[in-house]
């Protein structure tokens, strides 16, 4: 017995492999906590041009040991790139994106299971459509094959198993166009709180989250998400643990304000 091994140390070419096996196993683990977990480093790993040849938009991966850490980029005409949103990081990615017939708007397919659409002139975040079964994460179904129809009105995609691939039919979706409008104010002076998110539920349970980004004057149009009215729409008020609940809101009502205590109050 080496005087290594009696008190419980290891040779340093012995303890540098346990090292190197421990993480690699680490990164197998994570691998296996969703789908397209083992590219950690930063690369752009999809693009695509949209059909008139003026815009192109890609998708980014951050560097991050837990990836995904995905974002969504365009460049127009004037050659100037933007970065259009951070994806969920250890959570949500993109690779696929498609295009409305006359180039105005793109959509990117998130996790395979909703479709995120971008106006391109405005930049604006216009529409998130859950387009499959979500049923945990990252849920049972997926989309494939997804393309705007109807002069962008409209997808049609086919819905598959995720894990067998197998093809349970073929959709097609309108797109919703009512906005919901919100006013995130501080209660104590009324101007404008910033930046948020907010958690869109429909009434049949389905459910998105989105960025809450007011303009100049302090509204926020919200991306369409369904028609008619939500059951519930959760807005996260600046600090852990608080939120702000609208119950039965009409997404086509004048702007709704909401009001925030500051944090530590």
């Amino acid at each position: 017995m080496t005087t290594q091994e009696a008190d419980g140390r290891l040779p340093s070419g012995v303890a540098m492999l346990r090292r190197t096996a421990v993480a690699i196993a680490a990164l197998v683990s994570l691998a296996g906590c969703g789908e397209l977990r083992r590219e950690f480093l930063p690369r752009t790993h999809t693009t695509s041009t949209s059909p008139d040849g003026r815009w192109s938009a890609w998708v980014r991966q951050g560097f991050n040991i837990d990836p995904p850490d995905d974002h969504l980029f365009i460049k127009g005409p004037d050659g100037q790139a933007f970065k259009l949103a951070d994806l969920a990081p250890d959570a949500d990615w993109c690779r696929t994106i498609i295009w409305t017939p006359d180039s105005a708007k793109a959509g990117f397919l998130i996790t395979d299971n909703r479709l995120s659409v971008f106006d391109l002139r405005s930049r604006e975040h216009v529409a998130e459509i859950v387009l499959v079964k979500i049923d945990g994460y990252p849920g049972s179904e997926a989309a494939r094959n997804i393309a705007f129809t109807d002069a962008g009105r409209a997808v049609t995609f086919e819905r598959t198993d995720r894990r067998s691939q197998r093809l349970l039919g073929r959709e097609t979706l309108t797109l919703p166009t009512a906005r919901l409008r919100v006013q995130p104010v501080w209660s104590d002076t009324g101007e404008s709180a910033g930046r948020t998110w907010a958690k869109l539920v429909a009434q049949d349970g389905q459910e998105v989250r989105v960025g809450v980004n007011p303009g100049p004057d302090g509204v926020a149009t919200l991306p369409a998400f369904r028609d008619g009215r939500l059951r519930i729409v959760e807005l996260w008020a600046y600090r852990p643990g608080r939120t702000v609940l609208l119950r039965d809101q009409d997404v086509s009502a004048p702007p709704v304000t909401v009001r925030f205590e500051r944090p530590g109050r």
